[in-house]
Formats: structure tokens, C-alpha cells, sequence
């Protein structure tokens, strides 16, 4: 055997183990892929249940300074 028989047998090998990686690896693509789109929809929900939150959290503080105000109570600190 000669060096280029070497490099054709280093190439080939490299071909295969190539190939057989991208079939082991395939699966797991997916899968990432997957869970990257149920990422994007759970952050989203979060986005939207801190605005939610945000919004009825500033309209409770608000009813309670107009009730504070009515009943002449100091604000607490």
C-alpha cells in the first residue's frame, strides 16, 4: 500500500462515518427543532401572562389609593 491508497481509505472511511452520524444524528435534529417551536410558544404565553398580570396589578394599586384616599388612610411605605 502506498500513501494514496491510504488517503483513498481515509476518505472513504471519513464518507461513512460521515453518513453514519447524520443517520444517528438525524433524530435528534428534529427533536431539537421541535422543542426550539414549543420554546417559542411558551415564551410567548409567558409574554402574555406578564402583561395580563402587569396590567391588573397596576388597576389593583390604583383601587386601592381611591380607597385609601376615600377612608383618609396614609399611605403605607
Amino acid at each position: 500500500m502506498n500513501s494514496n491508497d491510504l488517503k483513498q481509505i481515509s476518505e472513504v472511511l471519513d464518507q461513512k462515518l460521515d453518513e453514519k452520524l447524520n443517520q444517528k444524528l438525524e433524530p435528534i435534529t428534529k427533536n431539537i427543532k421541535s422543542m426550539q417551536s414549543d420554546l417559542g410558544k411558551v415564551q410567548k404565553d409567558v409574554r402574555v401572562m406578564l402583561a395580563v398580570l402587569d396590567r391588573a396589578d397596576v388597576e389593583l394599586y390604583k383601587r386601592v389609593e381611591r380607597i385609601e384616599e376615600h377612608l383618609g388612610l396614609s399611605k403605607l411605605q
